[in-house]
């Protein structure tokens, strides 16, 4: 069938002037190299190696690869921080080095309790300490993973992201899978059922279902909510249990979206 698709791809490619690379084409089996014209010249890929579109198909050698890639770059992104002024290094660091450039991989490849994610995070806590000239304690860093409407600095845990991104991603993806597959009902996998494990295990909260189920939005937030709660009731004094919420009311942390102007 696969051979058929192939064939036909060709085919029509050639009839508008475009060519098949076949130096580009990967084969993705555990078995050997299947026979036919063009798929013996492909190259032939085990599945726990395979990369499709930046993200690992299984949790297995290839995210190990790809996780321990992003973290070289952020911890060379990090060292290379203390070279600007604070404010734009918070920012950067924020907005473009840090969970952002990993949201794609969390929400493709089954990376739900990686030990990747927890070395990325170890990375992240040190730059921010590094940024800001101080050791963060365990509630402070928490609290600066929050999102910024919730109080914190907006640096995300991407350990806490995952099952939320992998989660949203899979159900808002269900009709599609079933089309693919020629399923009417898809049976969860082994990945989805560790994602929802871990998921209410962070969030200690039912699970998202219907047309929610397929927002991010809505399995982050309650995650968040069970983190923001777990500060306030562990606040050491009423000063600080007051010091958090204000810094979580409407539009009191809203200077953090300032861009900096170094001049």
């Amino acid at each position: 069938m696969v051979e058929n698709d192939i064939n036909l791809v060709v085919l029509e490619g050639a009839r508008i002037g475009l060519k098949l690379n076949i130096s580009k084409c990967e084969v993705i089996t555990p078995h050997s190299k299947p026979s036919g014209i063009f798929l013996s010249e492909f190259t032939l890929v085990h599945p726990n190696d395979a990369v499709l579109l930046g993200a690992a198909i299984l949790n297995d050698a290839a995210l190990d690869n790809i996780l321990q890639l992003k973290q070289d770059e952020l911890s060379r992104a990090t060292k290379r921080l203390s070279d600007i002024s604070r404010h734009d290094a918070l920012v950067l660091l924020k907005t473009s080095i840090s969970s952002a450039k990993i949201l794609h991989l969390l929400r493709s490849s089954p990376c739900t309790g990686h030990c990747g994610l927890s070395a990325i995070d170890r990375i992240l806590r040190e730059g921010v300490s590094n940024i800001f000239n101080i050791s963060l304690t365990d509630p402070q860093w928490l609290q600066a993973c929050l999102p910024i409407n919730s109080g914190g600095l907006g640096f995300r845990q991407v350990s806490s992201l995952a099952p939320s991104e992998f989660l949203s991603s899979v159900l808002a993806t269900r009709e599609l899978q079933c089309s693919i597959l020629q399923m009417n009902v898809l049976v969860p996998s082994t990945y989805e059922t560790q994602a929802r494990e871990a998921w209410t295990s962070l969030a200690l909260e039912t699970a998202p279902d219907g047309n929610l189920a397929c927002h991010q939005r809505i399995w982050d937030r309650l995650v968040v909510e069970r983190q923001h709660n777990a500060l306030i009731s562990g606040a050491y004094s009423e000063r600080d249990k007051a010091r958090l919420l204000a810094v979580s009311a409407p539009h009191a942390s809203a200077w953090l979206h300032a861009l900096p102007v170094s001049s």
